[in-house]
């Protein structure tokens, strides 16, 4: 599949300056997220692209929804997020593509860290039971 991020680096250095806006769907990155999280809607990337010395240097920033799984009882927790993209790539081809750029963008802004609400409660330590839904009578749970 062709990438929608690529760019020909003759017109980068043509113009100087270059100016990369698109929508790209979510299956386009469907390894930079763990196993239970996803992308839950398309990336809105701009991209600033300009000539760098032997490089190009790309800056902007990549806005999307995603689902990660919450630490504590393990739902889908969804929000939205903006990271910034920041790199420099050298000039060797006809042609660069930012998609990994992107990605490790992506993998950067990823929270260390997710809850599904603040006062979620989690997963009882004896049963497993989930409980924002409801006690589960466990001992090992009120303690």
């Amino acid at each position: 599949m062709t990438s929608r991020l690529k760019i020909q680096t003759g017109k980068v250095k043509e113009k100087g300056r270059l100016r990369l806006e698109e929508r790209v769907p979510a299956s386009e990155f469907p390894d930079c997220l763990g196993e239970a999280d996803r992308l839950s809607a398309p990336l809105d990337v701009a991209l600033d692209l300009f000539v760098q010395d032997e490089h190009i240097g790309i800056k902007g920033v990549v806005k999307g929804e995603w689902e990660l799984e919450c630490c504590r009882c393990l739902a889908q927790a969804r929000s939205a997020f903006s990271a910034k993209v920041e790199s420099a790539l050298l000039t060797s081809g006809s042609a660069i593509d930012a998609a990994e750029e992107v990605r490790q963008a992506l993998v950067l802004a990823l929270p260390a860290r997710v809850v599904c609400r603040p006062d979620c409660k989690g997963l009882c330590p004896s049963c497993r039971r989930d409980r924002n839904k409801g006690d589960c009578g466990c001992k090992a749970a009120s303690v």
